[in-house]
């Protein structure tokens, strides 16, 4: 399974830092042997840029590709670590791979599986924050964190929903408002159950602030729970 645990914090994250080449051995005088050696040396390469020219030597020799489709090919299969593409949202392959784990092998390939991947880890990255994605429009009930916003689409109640781990980090998160007098905590008033001002029988914080409890006044309440009445 991917582990989008190891990318909670996208933007509060510095980039890789590019790789540097190992320090410089004094000069030593060169033979013949040595001056005609390769350009790279083995084991001079990092891990990905070796096995993708090993992997494009492969392509051109044996499967008869061009030198060119053989190199983006082999990119394709081992792009840098710090590389990042258009739909990445700042991702880049390492911060990808790491999310992906053993799955890698599977997507590395897919861009479309990629900008999903870097897609969904931009979302939790914003959820994390706070910040509420702009395609979250749609209210909706979980059993843990109260009313919550998530994908139009999504279930109208859940027993864990997206913000879990968002609220169990003691992170305020934005909400849908509804009205006090169709919560199951909330007492009409005697005179007027209809209109009148009622109480909040657990006096959740948000009945204590904005003023007095009309039953039709929308409110911002983590503790809001449908009344057995109410059809949401």
């Amino acid at each position: 399974m991917m582990d989008l645990t190891a990318l909670s914090r996208v933007f509060e994250r510095h980039p890789a830092e590019t790789e540097q080449p190992p320090a410089k051995s004094p000069e030593q005088p060169q033979d013949s042997a040595a001056t005609a050696a390769p350009c790279h040396p083995t084991g001079s390469l990092p891990d990905w840029q070796e096995a993708s020219e090993e992997r494009a030597a492969i392509l051109k020799h044996e499967a008869g590709a061009s030198l060119e489709a053989a190199t983006a090919t082999a990119a394709d299969w081992h792009p840098s670590p710090n590389e990042t593409r258009d739909g990445w949202h700042g991702y880049t392959v390492a911060n990808l791979q790491a999310a992906a784990g053993p799955d890698w092998s599977e997507i590395a390939s897919d861009p479309a599986a990629l900008d999903a991947l870097a897609f969904l880890l931009l979302v939790r990255a914003q959820r994390l924050r706070g910040d509420c994605p702009t395609h979250y429009t749609a209210p909706a009930l979980c059993e843990h964190c109260g009313p919550v916003w998530i994908w139009e689409g999504g279930p109208a109640r859940m027993l864990a929903c997206p913000w879990c781990e968002v609220t169990a980090r003691k992170i305020d998160i934005p909400r849908p408002a509804f009205p006090c007098g169709r919560c199951r905590e909330f007492e009409p008033s005697a005179s007027s159950p209809a209109a009148g001002v009622g109480r909040c029988r657990i006096k959740a914080r948000a009945s204590e602030r904005g003023g007095a409890l009309w039953p039709g006044v929308e409110r911002v309440c983590r503790e809001w729970r449908p009344s057995e009445e109410d059809p949401s």
